[in-house]
């Protein structure tokens, strides 16, 4: 029973949020106190997780979530009848495995309830533990990281927030369907691993291109069951509250962003931020662009417009592209409520003559490229993953 995991906040701290004013999160959020609510009450789901022993020089992250909270919940809402729990916080077990397992069996839980779980606190490997949460179900997961390096590092068996990527790519069950991992540096990421990543048909993103072309970022996004974000890929004048950050990265503006694609994706079922270390924040500045970043998921999540891919043009305009070489047709779908593109991919059928067709979000600078006579990369990606199956 998760029940028995998680530990609530202490009284006198959530009597000191409910006192602040109505139009605070504070006032508006629930707050778990023992006994589990009915999960058709909750829509989004606030869990600390009070562990360091994975983090590799950073230790003192396990006491993020209650700085977070201290901003979060003196943030004004703007959104009404908020559906909001906080679930308190997972406490650091006897041994690391043991953390893992109650991150796991309590994401578990509130996903088969259809809560929507952000994970505050910790380091970047409960990410693994945050993957390993969606072990009941019957499909491939997938997973974007946002990281300033792949964390695919050799720690002579040793498992850390250095090397955790690697659990999860061989880990049985869950199965990893795609993995994008956005924002690295190539200053402080292997190329081997870098390759490694490439030959498995996932998706890398070094944080230049993804800077400059941040709308490309949202399609990624859409696809993807969770979202895992290490705050070392937010520079430090923004961020500098982990021992290790670095002058380069995401501005607070653009880690905002990132998480409000989230919050809109459809799809999208958890959202994790790691490795916030309150002992090197300044003026609680990290503390506050993450309470902001979680604002803006939420945003998100109260904006979502549930676009539902009936490959019928009642819900969707259809865009063909005609190119010449190769002669291939391309066909595009836009959504008639949220304006976002898919683009149409098909996909072979076991023992049958007939494709079968499958949309795959893409941005309308895919459409531009293909009415330019070229074959968007994403469509070729697509495919060869389609024609791999």
């Amino acid at each position: 029973m998760i029940e028995d995991i998680l530990s609530p906040l202490p009284w006198s701290q959530i009597e000191k949020y409910k006192a602040l004013p109505a139009n605070r999160w504070g006032a508006n959020v629930e707050f778990f106190t023992g006994d589990l609510p009915d999960m058709e009450n909750v829509h989004i789901a606030i869990i600390g997780v009070k562990e360091d022993r994975g983090a590799v020089d950073n230790e003192g992250c396990f006491d993020a979530a209650g700085a977070i909270r201290e901003q979060l919940y003196n943030l004004v809402t703007h959104h009404q009848s908020l559906k909001i729990w906080d679930f308190g916080n997972i406490e650091k077990g006897s041994e690391l495995t043991d953390t893992y397992f109650g991150v796991s069996s309590v994401l578990n839980q509130l996903l088969k309830g259809k809560a929507v779980p952000i994970i505050i606190g910790g380091s970047h490997d409960i990410t693994a533990a945050q993957f390993k949460g969606y072990s009941s179900f019957e499909r491939d997961v997938n997973l974007t990281v946002i990281d300033e390096r792949v964390d695919l590092e050799e720690m002579d068996g040793q498992f850390s927030d250095q090397n955790h990527l690697s659990k999860i790519i061989t880990g049985n069950p869950p199965f990893l369907g795609n993995l994008n991992l956005l924002g690295y540096q190539s200053h402080f990421s292997d190329l081997k691993s870098l390759e490694t990543l490439d030959k498995l048909g996932f998706e890398c993103m070094r944080f230049g291109t993804v800077r400059k072309e941040m709308e490309e970022v949202e399609p990624l996004v859409r696809e993807s069951d969770m979202l895992s974000f290490d705050i070392s890929a937010i520079r430090a004048s923004d961020a500098p509250a982990m021992k290790g950050a670095t002058p380069n990265g995401f501005s607070g503006e653009e880690a905002c962003q990132i998480c409000r694609y989230a919050g809109l994706s459809d799809r999208l079922s958890s959202i994790g931020i790691y490795n916030f270390n309150p002992v090197f924040d300044r003026n609680d500045q990290t503390a506050q662009l993450i309470a902001q970043m979680i604002w803006y998921f939420t945003d998100g999540f109260y904006s979502r417009k549930d676009d539902k891919l009936t490959l019928t043009e009642k819900d969707f305009y259809r865009y063909i592209v005609h190119l010449d070489e190769g002669h291939h047709d391309l066909h595009f779908w836009k959504s008639r409520k949220s304006d976002r593109w898919w683009l149409e991919v098909s996909v072979p059928q076991l023992g049958k003559k007939k494709n079968k067709p499958m949309l795959v979000p893409c941005s309308y600078n895919d459409y531009k490229i293909a009415s330019a006579g070229e074959l968007p990369e994403r469509w070729i990606k697509a495919q060869l993953k389609a024609a791999a199956v």
